[in-house]
């Protein structure tokens, strides 16, 4: 989620992206449960988070080959963002019905945050 996060990010911030960015997304989505991951762990399934992970790790592939494609116009990047970002939503409002309405980590809450879940 975070790496979708970022790719975003990388992709917003400017008009032309952040290779460097891309790139910590790319690192980021190999990642297992680093960090706050631990936490969600503790309040999700296992079988439901290793669900929600795989479920995440195809939607980033989707994204990238979007945001990569030399055929894919603006429009089609923006749809693809948007996209991604209600799919934040959805997985950090699957943590919060797991774990009493609440997100366990500060990280998870900014991304709450940045990516403006409420009006999804």
């Amino acid at each position: 989620m975070s790496a979708i996060g970022t790719l975003i990010q990388a992709y917003q911030s400017i008009s032309k992206p952040d290779k460097e960015k891309v790139a910590y997304s790319k690192k980021r989505i190999e990642k297992k449960l680093s960090k706050g991951g631990k936490k969600v762990a503790e309040v999700i399934d296992p079988e439901l988070l290793k669900t929600l992970s795989e479920k995440v790790q195809t939607e980033y592939a989707d994204l990238i080959s979007v945001l990569e494609s030399k055929s894919s116009t603006l429009n089609d990047q923006e749809l693809a963002i948007t996209r991604a970002r209600k799919s934040i939503c959805f997985y950090l409002k699957e943590i919060k019905a797991h774990n009493n309405h609440e997100l366990p980590t500060m990280r998870l809450k900014k991304l709450w945050e940045s990516h403006e879940c409420t009006c999804f």
